[in-house]
C-alpha cells in the first residue's frame, strides 16, 4: 500500500489545507470537480482527518478527484518551500538513477534520501575524529603517568637504569603514535573542510543554472 501524503500530525500541512478547502468549498458542492453535500467538510473538523477519511473511499470519484488535485498543489507547496532553504547538486546521470531507486525504494524524497545519506557519511566522518582525539589523550595521559613513573624511580633507586630505559622506549614510541595520529587528525579536518566546501560550491552552481 502506497504511503499517504495526509500527514495528521503535520500543524503546517493542516495549516494548509483548511486554507485550500475553505477557498474551494463552492466548488465542492456545486461542481464535478469537488464533493457531494454529504461529504461536504465541516470546518470544525480537522481538515486533515476530513481529507484521510476521504482516502478511505476508494469507489468515491469525486473524492478522488478532490485528493489527488490537493496532492499536487500540496507537493507544489513543498517544493517551493524546499526551493527557499536548499541547494541543488550536480551528480552524474548514474548516480542520480541510483538515487532515484534507493528513494523510491525508501519511500524518500530525492533530497531526503541524498540529506540522508550526506548526513550518515558525515556522523562516521566526526565519529573518527573524536576517536583520534580520545586516543590522543588517552597518549597523553600514559605518557604524563610513565614520565611520573621514572621520576618516581629516580628518587628511589638510582640503579634502576634498564627499567627506566624501557619506560624511555616506550614514552618515545608513546610520542611517535600521538604525533601520527595528530597528523591523521589533521588530515581528517582538512578533508571535511574540503568537502564542504566541494558541497556549496555544487550547490551554488546547480542554484545558478537554475
Amino acid at each position: 500500500m502506497r504511503k499517504s501524503w495526509i500527514n495528521t500530525n503535520d500543524q503546517a500541512q493542516e495549516i494548509w489545507a483548511r486554507k485550500y478547502l475553505i477557498k474551494k468549498q463552492a466548488e465542492m458542492t456545486s461542481s464535478g470537480d469537488g464533493l457531494t453535500a454529504s461529504q461536504k467538510w465541516d470546518s470544525q473538523q480537522p481538515a486533515l482527518n476530513f481529507l484521510h477519511s476521504l482516502e478511505q473511499r476508494t469507489n468515491c470519484e469525486a473524492s478522488s478527484v478532490l485528493l489527488k488535485k490537493m496532492k499536487a498543489a500540496w507537493d507544489q507547496q513543498v517544493r517551493k518551500s524546499q526551493a527557499k532553504k536548499t541547494r541543488p547538486v550536480y551528480i552524474s546521470l548514474k548516480s542520480s538513477n541510483q538515487l532515484k531507486l534507493l528513494a523510491k525504494a525508501n519511500g524518500q524524497t530525492l533530497v531526503t534520501t541524498m540529506e540522508g545519506l550526506i548526513f550518515g557519511q558525515y556522523q562516521e566522518h566526526r565519529l573518527l575524529i573524536e576517536q583520534e582525539k580520545e586516543q590522543r589523550n588517552r597518549d597523553k595521559q600514559l605518557i604524563k603517568k610513565l614520565e611520573n613513573k621514572i621520576n618516581n624511580i629516580n628518587n628511589e633507586n638510582f640503579y634502576l637504569k634498564e627499567e627506566i630505559d624501557t619506560y624511555l622506549r616506550k614514552i618515545s614510541h608513546l610520542k611517535c603514535e600521538l604525533k601520527t595520529n595528530q597528523k591523521k587528525l589533521d588530515e581528517m579536518m582538512i578533508k571535511e573542510k574540503n568537502e564542504n566546501s566541494f558541497w556549496a560550491k555544487k550547490t551554488i552552481k546547480h542554484l545558478e543554472n537554475e
